[in-house]
């Protein structure tokens, strides 16, 4: 969590911030900055203003048998409460919540991709339009233990806040399970989601997962007897879907 307070930054959820680490590349430079999404709605982390959370994996790799820490995501993960932090942005102005209380939401995210998913989430319980029949999570990771969040997500479905459905693709003793085997698992529910002119879609996470789910759109749509082309071209055209890979 970063304080924002005097900085003159204003972030909302779905938005990016850019954070400027320390130091030089190997060619002298200093380095560019990275972005990250926000984790945290626009009333602030835990409602505390001007907080603003995020969502950061520790990289390391090893090649060849040489450690090669990745710059930023130590950085931070190395801060200490009271450290200064260069930041720039905020960035983004699409991948967000429409003012609208009849909208509906299908969030399906992997990994790190639940950053902005669990701001937009918070906001949406605070919005008081909050229910499960119409804004759900499918969230794919490889094991519970890999699930950032998972307790208080658990916590919303529990309450009927949102609908939640968990994609664990090395859960011991079962099988591989993904994000598009659980939107074919809720197929019902996802045709009447897609058939609706309320309806929002939002992904992100790994790019790789971008072609598992649109083949579940189309196979879903089309035992459904409605047209998933025509649908998608429309969701694309009125803002209504939003695509956040890497």
């Amino acid at each position: 969590m970063i304080d924002l307070t005097d900085s003159g930054m204003i972030v909302a959820e779905g938005q990016s911030v850019g954070i400027l680490p320390p130091g030089t590349d190997d060619q002298g430079r200093p380095h560019e900055a990275r972005l990250y999404s926000v984790a945290s709605a626009r009333c602030g982390e835990a409602g505390q203003q001007h907080h603003v959370a995020f969502t950061i994996k520790r990289v390391v790799s090893v090649i060849d048998g040489q450690v090669y820490p990745g710059v930023c995501s130590n950085h931070v993960c190395d801060l200490r409460p009271g450290d200064p932090v260069r930041l720039t942005g905020p960035y983004g102005a699409s991948f967000l919540l429409p003012e609208d209380p009849q909208a509906q939401f299908l969030f399906i995210c992997t990994g790190t991709g639940i950053a902005p998913m669990r701001g937009m989430i918070e906001w949406w319980m605070r919005s008081g339009w909050a229910t499960a029949d119409r804004l759900m999570l499918v969230y794919g990771a490889r094991t519970v233990r890999d699930l950032a969040y998972h307790d208080e997500l658990a916590l919303a479905a529990e309450r009927g806040d949102i609908g939640l459905e968990l994609a664990l693709s090395r859960d011991p003793g079962k099988a591989r399970r993904y994000v598009q085997d659980a939107l074919a698992e809720r197929r019902d529910r996802i045709a009447r989601h897609l058939a609706s002119p309320n309806a929002y879609v939002y992904l992100c996470g790994l790019v790789s997962m971008e072609a598992g789910v649109f083949d579940a759109f189309a196979a879903i749509c089309a035992a459904a007897g409605l047209d998933w082309p025509a649908i998608e071209v429309a969701m694309r055209a009125e803002g209504r879907l939003h695509m956040e890979t890497y």
